[in-house]
């Protein structure tokens, strides 16, 4: 993930107004308004969302505000300028940094976060993010989320929702092809078919678990070593390297290898693929 400030020229004392996150594997944008900013101080393209109490603004949203800044894909001689750039394809990212995200309807431009700053409402939002669903059976679901909560939720008490989110479980008849959304914003069946994170924790009840709920999540959450090299295209030594490094954290360790949550080991191939990767002398690459 890659996180900006998103600041306004004309306002002094470089005042953060929004961040923009960047979802490398899924090249997906999200634009987060701070609580405390009035829909003035925002750009004309913003300010409606904050005057809606919209603190985060969904990918087809963030989209958009994104596609505002750069060059439209139908451009002509689009493909002299993407090479003038050095770019291979049309990337909207990519685009976005060549002029740090300035353009000609507002003053906005975007500065580079490092994770490690990024301030404390932030954080707090997004700890209320889903990080990870667990699928119990074709209709129920377990969600936990980033502050450590443990939610339940039925095909039955989503149908209680609104009328947008009925008509999506008319179609899809179930939760089984429910995902965790990029950055726990949600889940989705597909891109354009998505739940908030606030949405599930308003339908979901504290989960009561029983040992059917245990068994599934251990089934589909907890990977061996051999698996975790699979998943990272890489060698059990270099996977041994990772864990001697603190770059990946065992559950447990063991003789035969350890055990590692498979999310972990997502998100860490995650960051091997959208990264400029460390090789040492040993060949291990992280």
């Amino acid at each position: 993930m890659k996180v900006f400030a998103i600041r306004d020229a004309t306002l002094p004392g470089e005042k953060d107004l929004a961040y923009l996150l960047y979802y490398e594997a899924s090249r997906r944008f999200v634009v987060e308004l701070r609580k405390d900013i009035s829909r003035w101080e925002l750009p004309l393209s913003l300010g409606p969302f904050a005057e809606k109490g919209i603190q985060t603004l969904d990918f087809v949203w963030s989209r958009r505000w994104v596609e505002q800044r750069i060059i439209p894909p139908d451009r002509q001689n689009l493909g002299m300028i993407l090479k003038e750039h050095g770019l291979t394809e049309y990337d909207p990212f990519g685009l976005l940094m060549i002029t740090s995200g300035r353009c000609a309807q507002d003053d906005c431009y975007l500065v580079p976060l490092k994770e490690g700053d990024l301030p404390e409402e932030l954080r707090q939002r997004m700890n209320r993010r889903v990080r990870e669903l667990v699928h119990v059976r074709e209709d129920r679901c377990l969600l936990i989320f980033g502050d450590g909560r443990i939610r339940e939720i039925e095909f039955s008490q989503m149908l209680d929702g609104d009328p947008q989110l009925q008509r999506l479980l008319r179609y899809y008849r179930g939760l089984s092809g429910l995902r965790r959304a990029p950055g726990g914003l949600g889940a989705e069946w597909t891109e354009e078919q998505f739940i908030s994170a606030e949405t599930l924790e308003q339908l979901s009840e504290p989960a009561v678990l029983a040992e059917e709920d245990l068994r599934a999540y251990v089934q589909n959450n907890l990977v061996s070593s051999g698996e975790a090299a699979e998943l990272l295209h890489c060698s059990r030594q270099n996977l041994n390297d990772l864990v001697r490094r603190g770059k990946l954290r065992p559950v447990r360790e063991g003789r035969g290898g350890c055990l590692f949550l498979r999310r972990d080991v997502e998100e860490r191939d995650e960051a091997r693929r959208t990264r400029p990767l460390r090789t040492d002398s040993s060949g291990c690459c992280g």
